[in-house]
């Protein structure tokens, strides 16, 4: 028997020899093996030795076999509500040799077992009892080792607090057979004697098919009709009228009767959080998270709505300060003649990676804005430019404090009565540490109530479903003013204009447009499109703040592009065309020069050292 009630075999040994022999050496050879190297072999030599034998002690533990041919339990009840069971167990060993047993018995629906006595085919066992773990071990030893035979064992043991009292009939619950066995029983009965003046009011089988007599008498028999399996259990129960056995509920049955009670709390609970904690915060978006209702009377609008900045308009219109803003700011800093950006590839022996040079022009910044001028400062630097390779694993320190005064701008042009970015701070840092109490208290709490409830988890459940919905609604729960939403709806309306401008006008006519509008563009993360679609007119004019990368034309280096051209006399802007023709390339040159620009300012600027995170 194995689990709640087994067999052991003997125990194995195995004894291996230790011998010293004189150093070997091969004079005159390659070979020369001294007693340091010997003695540094003979393990590797025993283990190679010794591998088949203890390979082979796994199974031979498993040639450990025997069966059940009977379990029988007699159970009597007796008048002061303790009851004696004596199992009956008669086991056939078929292989190996077995030399112990044990049996365990659940304490957590009884109060003791005492009076515990044991045999072997009608002859008394040694035996000890233990208790830990909730279980009440018997152990008892074999009168002489045992293999190949069968034999009768007899236990006997007194319960207490084991009966179940209610006013309309107490009980006895009893698992007969024990589930924790690795061979079979092919047979039990159980048969339970009420005290006298009791009869059988109730009795049922649980998980084996038997059948019951005796109902109605003070003697119920149940006989199983199958064979019962390895894990598969017989508890039986029979009720009788209250009152004729003596003794009150014990604790365990005041918890186990409180368990459907606190289940269903615990369930309504959880179920609560669960439902009502996500409603309680959409609730709390409703009234508190969302912007004041405005309408315009506009689909469109065909040039920005006010004077802010590309960089403050795209933190207004999605609420975030991003690299999209940081690279729109410095275009927007170009086109108003605070920058020049010059291509400027680093060439290898076999390749090149795309660069280019940050300059800064002579115009002064006593205009900008704190977080324009802060930028400009920590690009620039106090030099007249700076690679942006340069940058690479340093600038990304600037990005907190560019985006913390890109939020205080809107704050201050009254777009927002609290900056976004700290309402959404307090909404994740709350759901965060919601959950990191949630995971621990769970356990502890399951621990805690593990007697009482099967459903303590059900709460916490709710409690984390909460907590999760918090962490999201956070993101949406930045409030606009109600000036703040005006504009940002005009706003809106500008960009649908810049996201289906020919729609609405002839590119051809709108050539000027393209830098004018270039840094909204890529603030509200239309650049390519915005690119793309121009590179396709003729016309469109080169950003004098953008010098590409000089090529030949007609024997002679141009740029076409960028205030210093080296022409003496005035001419008009270059256009794409031009330019294209000068690279000698297709009429999207450009538009893959600026996209190539911006897509390695945006890694660059953004990229730190791995030891940063």
């Amino acid at each position: 028997m194995e689990g709640r009630g087994f067999f052991r075999p003997p125990g194995v040994s195995l004894w291996c020899p230790v011998w010293h022999k004189s150093p070997i050496r091969f004079e005159g050879g390659a070979l020369v093996m001294t007693t340091r190297r010997l003695q540094r072999l003979i393990p590797l030599t025993l283990l190679l030795f010794l591998f088949p034998l203890l390979s082979a002690l796994p199974a031979h533990a498993q040639t450990k076999t025997l069966y059940w041919e009977r379990m029988d339990v007699d159970i009597t009840i007796l008048p002061d509500g303790s009851f004696l069971v004596e199992e009956t167990q008669v086991i056939v060993f078929t292989s190996g040799t077995f030399t112990y047993g044990y049996r365990s018995i659940p304490t957590d629906r009884l109060t003791a077992v005492t009076d515990v006595a044991v045999w072997e085919d009608g002859q008394p066992c040694r035996w000890t009892t233990d208790e830990e773990d909730g279980e009440f071990q018997i152990r008892w030893d074999l009168l002489e080792p045992r293999q190949d035979s069968r034999h009768t064992y007899t236990l006997r043991y007194l319960v207490h607090g084991g009966l179940r009292y209610y006013d309309g009939g107490d009980q006895l619950w009893w698992k007969a057979v024990f589930p924790d066995r690795s061979f079979p029983v092919n047979g039990s009965t159980v048969t339970v004697h009420l005290p006298e003046g009791a009869t059988a009011e109730l009795a049922q089988a649980y998980f084996t098919e038997a059948t019951v007599s005796g109902i109605g008498t003070s003697t119920v028999v149940f006989t199983a009709q199958e064979s019962i399996d390895p894990g598969q259990e017989f508890e039986v129960r029979v009720q009788f009228p209250h009152g004729v056995v003596a003794g009150s509920p014990a604790a365990w049955q005041r918890v186990e009767d409180s368990k459907p009670i606190v289940n269903l709390l615990m369930g309504l609970l959880g179920g609560l959080l669960l439902v009502g904690g996500p409603a309680m915060l959409l609730l709390l978006w409703y009234v508190r998270g969302r912007d004041p209702y405005v309408e315009i009377p506009t689909d469109y609008l065909t040039e920005p709505p006010s004077d802010a900045p590309p960089a403050v308009a795209g933190t207004l219109v999605d609420e975030k300060a991003d690299m999209q803003d940081v690279l729109a700011t410095i275009i927007d800093l170009a086109r108003r003649g605070y920058l020049e950006i010059e291509e400027s590839p680093i060439r290898g022996l076999f390749v090149s990676s795309y660069d280019c040079i940050f300059r800064r022009t002579d115009k002064p910044d006593d205009d900008l804005l704190p977080y324009e001028k802060y930028l400009l400062r920590r690009l620039v630097g106090r030099r007249s430019g700076r690679r942006m390779s340069s940058l690479r694993n340093r600038f990304y320190t600037a990005i907190p404090k560019i985006q913390e005064r890109l939020y205080n701008e809107v704050v201050r042009r009254g777009y927002f009565r609290t900056r976004p970015d700290r309402v959404r701070k307090a909404y994740t840092g709350t759901g965060t540490a919601i959950l990191f109490v949630v995971f621990p208290a769970s356990f502890c709490l399951m621990s805690a109530l593990s007697q009482y409830t099967s459903t303590a988890i059900c709460p916490m459940i709710g409690l984390g479903a909460t907590a999760v919905t918090l962490i999201v609604i956070g993101r949406f729960m930045p409030t606009k003013t109600r000036k703040g939403a005006e504009e940002a709806a005009r706003w809106r309306a500008f960009k649908r204009y810049l996201e289906q401008i020919e729609q609405y006008t002839d590119l051809q006519e709108a050539t000027d447009q393209f830098e004018k509008y270039l840094p909204y563009a890529i603030a509200f993360g239309l650049d390519r499109t915005w690119t793309r679609k121009f590179s396709r007119i003729e016309t469109t004019p080169v950003p004098a703040w953008y010098i590409p990368v000089p090529v030949p034309v007609g024997g002679r280096y141009s740029t076409s592009g960028g205030r210093g051209s080296g022409l003496s006399s005035p001419s008009p802007p270059p256009s794409l065309d031009g330019m294209s023709r000068g690279l000698g390339t297709s009429l999207d040159a450009m538009s893959r020069g600026l996209g190539k620009m911006l897509d390695a300012a945006g890694s660059t600027l953004a990229s730190r050292p791995s030891s940063s995170g």
